[in-house]
């Protein structure tokens, strides 16, 4: 993250970061997850285009909405991200939809089944 900063690859950073704090979140750290989410909200609202490396900051933001008790709120943000991805990239719109079905699947089986399903073919082809 520090190197993508010093180079200005804004991307490489968010995702750097997001998927740290990821890590937080698998280790029940969610303070420090939270403090990954909060150090690239700035970073995020220069950037208004599908990027590799978003999909961690909204699986991260999805993670701790969930947390907080705000499933409607995490459900919202997961399938406004995962359209958008899928319009530029098949790949991180399933790795989104895995990673955050995980957790929003038994919040909202019927929602999460249907993105589930759509993604279905084209993760099976990327294997």
């Amino acid at each position: 993250a520090s190197l993508a900063q010093r180079i200005g690859a804004s991307d490489v950073q968010i995702g750097a970061i997001a998927a740290v704090g990821l890590c937080n979140i698998e280790g029940n750290d969610v303070q420090k997850a939270r403090e990954a989410s909060e150090e690239i909200q700035e970073l995020l609202t220069r950037r208004s285009d599908w990027f590799q490396g978003r999909e961690f900051a909204v699986a991260l933001s999805v993670a701790l909405l969930v947390a907080d008790g705000k499933s409607a709120e995490a459900i919202d943000q997961y399938e406004k991200a995962a359209s958008f991805a899928e319009s530029s990239d098949l790949y991180t719109a399933a790795w989104l939809t895995a990673n955050c079905g995980r957790i929003l699947l038994p919040l909202a089986p019927e929602v999460m089944q249907t993105w589930i399903e759509r993604f279905r073919s084209p993760a099976e082809e990327f294997g």
